[in-house]
């Protein structure tokens, strides 16, 4: 578990790859990137990402934010989340789910149709 600290290695009871899905099925949530999960202690994970709000639920984004803060917390004991905010239309469209600098990229439909 040292180690696994010391190197900020994910944890081990955790599927980085379910998270993801779990995140972009919230409602107003339209792709998650560049996703960090880490084990900083014994009984304490964290995890930064990026979260792509739909067209026109930006005025829910407080909202949106609290729910995948929740989830979190509830589903996978995640209790240290820094989430930031990116409006659809101003994202990056190359960016990486999964770090940066390395293409993680998951292959699944989103069931989501944004034109």
């Amino acid at each position: 578990m040292v180690i696994r600290i010391l190197v900020l290695g994910s944890p081990p009871d955790i599927d980085t790859n379910r998270v993801i899905e779990r995140i972009r099925k919230i409602a107003g949530i339209c792709d998650t990137r560049h996703v960090r999960l880490w084990q900083v202690n014994e009984n304490t994970n964290a995890f930064v990402a990026h979260l792509v709000i739909v067209p026109d639920e930006w005025a829910r984004a407080d909202y949106i934010k609290d729910a995948v803060k929740s989830a979190l917390q509830d589903d996978f004991s995640i209790n240290h989340t820094t989430l930031e905010l990116e409006c659809f239309v101003h994202a990056c469209d190359d960016a990486e789910t999964i770090g940066h600098g390395v293409d993680h990229t998951l292959d699944y439909d989103l069931g989501h149709t944004i034109v």
